[in-house]
């Protein structure tokens, strides 16, 4: 269902991806998926959201498996490819213009 609101969007329309509910309830990690190292004291190895104390946590991009990245991760590399492939197809449909 992803691909197809990202196929919306290339296709010139808007989409909205809205999450709601209780504080807690994992928002942020839907919509990122990412693990998070936080610089304040408490575990290293955390992977809750931000929170407003201490330090910024950072992102651990590289420690988080592609399979648990949320819905903003995925809908970014879905429309990129969606542009590559259609980069390729008129790319090839120009060369198909020169055979003549």
């Amino acid at each position: 269902r992803l691909a197809d609101l990202v196929g919306k969007v290339a296709d010139g329309f808007h989409a909205t991806i809205f999450a709601y509910g209780q504080t807690g309830s994992g928002k942020t990690h839907t919509m990122e998926g990412f693990s998070y190292k936080h610089m304040s004291s408490g575990p290293a190895n955390s992977s809750s959201a931000p929170s407003s104390e201490g330090r910024k946590p950072r992102v651990r991009i590289e420690a988080t498996p592609q399979k648990q990245f949320g819905i903003v991760p995925r809908a970014v590399k879905e429309l990129f490819d969606r542009v590559s492939r259609m980069r390729d197809k008129s790319v090839g449909a120009e060369a198909e213009g020169f055979e003549d």
